[in-house]
């Protein structure tokens, strides 16, 4: 996934450092959250070190949902050292979908490794937890023309897991054909639902078939809550 990148203005001598963030190896702040948060890091682009006992925040507007520790790291490598800063909190959040939430890292909570002049200015990284997986992108186009598959679904942004008893219904001119059950797999940051047909299905000339996957057919994959809208192709 893409970094979220944003300059983080400092105090001394005015160096600028370029601030990754990152929650379980997916970025907060420029993508969707549909997992569960314990943790996130901040990278920057010199050695670091946290003012002792220094805490972060988990907010939802103005109210203040958790408090995180602070922890660093250094990586010296052949040409640059880089600071990792983890917020770790106490518990596993599954937060309310649907809403948008902040962390932030008060002013003066980290420094450049070796000098106090050189500290951070408040750090607030926004991220939303959605309220649905959001566009089903069909695995044909709308409105093409298909003479065999053997596989037909949706895609979604994010990794996808079953729900029970869901399914998927192909149609032939408006009516329902056969109701299928949904064939979910996921990947890194992409999900699919659809028909496995186990092999290569033959549609007729000249006729509209359609695929419908009904809403709330599939979920993400670490949380049942957030589903599907409902789909067609």
């Amino acid at each position: 996934p893409q970094n979220l990148r944003m300059n983080v203005r400092t105090r001394g001598k005015g160096v600028v450092a370029q601030l990754i963030a990152l929650q379980e190896k997916r970025t907060i702040g420029d993508r969707l959250v549909f997992g569960p948060i314990s943790s996130v890091g901040f990278i920057f682009d010199v050695g670091v070190s946290v003012t002792p006992e220094a805490k972060a925040y988990l907010k939802n507007g103005d109210e203040t949902i958790a408090e995180g520790s602070l922890s660093c790291s250094n990586y010296t490598g052949k040409k640059r050292t880089q600071g990792t800063v983890s917020v770790d909190f106490a518990d596993e959040f599954l937060l309310p979908k649907g809403e948008k939430y902040r962390v932030v890292i008060p002013q003066g909570s980290i420094f450049k490794e070796g000098t106090s002049d050189v500290s951070n200015e408040e750090i607030s990284v926004e991220f939303e937890v959605p309220s649905n997986l959001g566009l089903a992108r069909p695995s044909i186009e709308e409105g093409s023309t298909v003479t065999e598959e053997d596989r037909i679904g949706f895609y979604f942004c994010t990794e996808t897991a079953a729900l029970e008893g869901n399914s998927i219904t192909l149609l032939r001119e408006g009516v329902p054909v056969r109701t299928y059950p949904c064939d979910v797999s996921w990947d890194w940051d992409l999900g699919y639902a659809g028909i496995d047909f186990g092999y290569r299905m033959k549609f007729e000339n000249g006729v509209h078939y359609s695929l419908l996957l009904p809403k709330d057919a599939v979920s993400a994959l670490h949380r049942s809550d957030i589903t599907n809208e409902k789909a067609i192709v």
